[in-house]
């Protein structure tokens, strides 16, 4: 493990040096690393791990928001989920204190701008089984049509032009589909599809986690999409 440590800051430190001849710098309060593992891992030996920037001790973490994206060290979407949650959370008990004192349609506008572009937000990674975020968003659409705790919310999507939850992750799939048809998505995502077959299904993997990545899964979703949808796909 020292040695390890070692290799690691020497790294680092090659980093530093080439920034101060490049005149730039690093926030080192900014700057946080993570050791990326399975839950079954054994980790308590790597707590002696201590790495520099500079001379300054940089803080370990075990997730952490990029661009609004919260990563963990375990590569699920439990935190980023969370933190989706307590984001919404707020704001669906802001719109049933507003119910009965706002238009419908000031309060579809509240929805649109602090919940839906969230939902919309980096969805095709972590969308296919946010189910507290789908509880979430049914409270809010009752409390948008001042409705009933136990009122069914299809009729409410459909009055209001919106998608479930599950809807727009069956939607940011055919985007990325439309995408990598249409050639127009960087090399490194296109080149997970370039075996993808519309005609057989993928095969089956190992792990639960390999069957949650969206290169599984949108092949996946493709075979069971009805066809005059594909075909559209191709020709718009």
């Amino acid at each position: 493990m020292f040695l390890l440590c070692e290799t690691i800051n020497y790294e680092i430190s090659l980093v530093t040096d080439w920034l101060k001849i490049n005149k730039l710098s690093i926030n080192t309060d900014k700057t946080k690393y993570m050791i990326i593992h399975n839950h079954q891992k054994q980790m308590s030996l790597y707590n002696q791990i201590q790495l520099k920037l500079d001379g300054e001790i940089i803080k370990r973490t075990k997730s952490f928001n990029f661009l609004g994206i919260v990563i963990n060290e375990q590569l699920n979407w439990n935190n980023h989920i969370t933190h989706l949650s307590s984001k919404i959370n707020p704001t669906v008990g802001m719109l049933h204190r507003l119910k009965n004192q706002q238009p419908t349609h000031i309060m579809k506008m509240i929805y649109n701008s602090l919940i839906l572009s969230r939902l919309h937000y980096g969805n095709i990674l972590w969308g296919g089984r946010p189910a507290s975020l789908i509880k979430l968003n049914k409270k809010a659409l009752r409390a948008i049509a001042n409705v009933g705790y136990n009122t069914h919310t299809n009729p409410i999507e459909k009055k209001l032009k919106l998608l479930s939850v599950p809807d727009i992750h069956k939607l940011k799939k055919y985007c990325l589909y439309k995408k990598f048809i249409d050639d127009k998505l960087p090399k490194y995502i296109s080149t997970m599809f370039e075996n993808m077959s519309l005609v057989s299904f993928p095969n089956y993997p190992k792990t639960v986690k390999y069957r949650n990545t969206i290169r599984f899964e949108l092949p996946t979703f493709l075979q069971t999409a009805p066809d005059n949808v594909i075909n559209r796909l191709h020709y718009i």
